[in-house]
């Protein structure tokens, strides 16, 4: 029964390591796409789909940080 509990806490963990992953691969690839396009196009920043990307972009990230520190506080309190 132990042994249940613990492979469905590493599949869990698991999966929240693969969400958190491919939410970062995003970020990158979007900051990347950002900066390029700051570069190559600079009058393309003041539009207003520009800023809502970047606006969604750092929301990514935020909710990446927050899966990560939710997932370790419920680690914390499951190890107490």
């Amino acid at each position: 029964m132990n042994a249940l509990r613990t492979n469905r806490r590493n599949e869990e963990r698991r999966d929240i390591f693969i969400l958190r992953q491919v939410l970062n691969i995003f970020f990158i690839l979007a900051v990347i796409a950002l900066i390029v396009s700051y570069f190559v196009r600079p009058s393309l920043i003041d539009t207003m789909g520009y800023k809502i990307f970047c606006m969604f972009v750092v929301l990514v990230k935020i909710s990446e940080m927050i899966i990560r520190f939710i997932s370790r506080k419920n680690i914390e309190g499951r190890n107490k």
